[in-house]
């Protein structure tokens, strides 16, 4: 059986005793953020149910077949899935700029 180890950031000598080739350095050993992870898919899936949300309201337009009470719902469907677009870019923006302020890398896999 396969031991594995994971070493906290911070705390230098919890590796000490460790069998020799036990790999160490935590859940992500090529210096990614769980934070960012998490970050990155919300953003991912939010883009996703967006376009999808786009789609979806311009087959609604289509499909209206002159029902203006169907056409409508559509054409706010659309407004409302290009707002969240918009949030979601001025949203990655923000983040970008807060991870530049503080020094934190909270988007990218640089």
């Amino acid at each position: 059986m396969e031991k594995i180890a994971f070493s906290i950031p911070g705390f230098p000598n919890i590796d000490i005793g460790l069998p020799t080739g036990v790999p160490t350095g935590g859940l992500f050993p090529r210096g990614q953020n769980i934070i960012a992870v998490v970050i990155e898919f919300l953003i991912l899936a939010a883009l996703i149910f967006s376009v999808y949300s786009i789609f979806l309201a311009g087959f609604n337009m289509m499909t209206s077949g002159g029902d203006k009470e169907r056409f409508a719902h559509g054409r706010e469907r659309l407004r409302y899935a290009i707002i969240g677009l918009l949030v979601i870019f001025f949203t990655i923006f923000i983040l970008s700029l807060l991870g530049g302020f503080f020094g934190i890398k909270l988007l990218g896999s640089n």
